[in-house]
């Protein structure tokens, strides 16, 4: 089993560490695929395995399950038994996840006419989320 932290591949160089680099954009294409879907559900990658048992490529491919605590990633082949366990990839460029929950409302805009100026300007002013109606 693969236990890794993705922060550990930040700043890896393709030319100075290939084997590193690989393994790092092998990581971050399974971070992109846990964060893409909701946390404890399993997803059936279109990834496939990157081991090569008696040196052939393997023909399996990954599943993949997010849990939010503690922030695990965890990855294996139902062909092989390759498998692993990510950690690190909170808020990094392969975090898919959105910014916010969808269950917060949405932060609101309220457009008021400008006082100092007769020509139909209009100025932005934020609005918490509890002066709204909801749809």
């Amino acid at each position: 089993m693969l236990i890794a932290d993705l922060s550990h591949f930040e700043g890896a160089d393709p030319d100075r560490h290939p084997a590193a680099w690989r393994l790092a954009e092998y990581l971050r294409a399974i971070v992109c695929g846990a964060t893409s879907i909701p946390t404890d559900r399993r997803l059936n990658s279109g990834l496939r395995c990157r081991r090569r048992p008696g040196r052939q490529p393997c023909a399996g491919y990954l599943q993949i399950v997010r849990q939010e605590e503690p922030p695990h990633i965890h990855w294996w082949c139902g062909n092989c038994d390759d498998a692993g366990l990510i950690s690190g990839w909170q808020h990094s460029a392969w975090d898919l996840r959105p910014p916010r929950s969808f269950d917060e409302p949405l932060l609101g805009v309220d457009l008021l006419p400008e006082e100092d100026s007769g020509s139909g300007d209009r100025r932005f002013e934020s609005s918490p989320p509890s002066q709204f109606n909801s749809c």
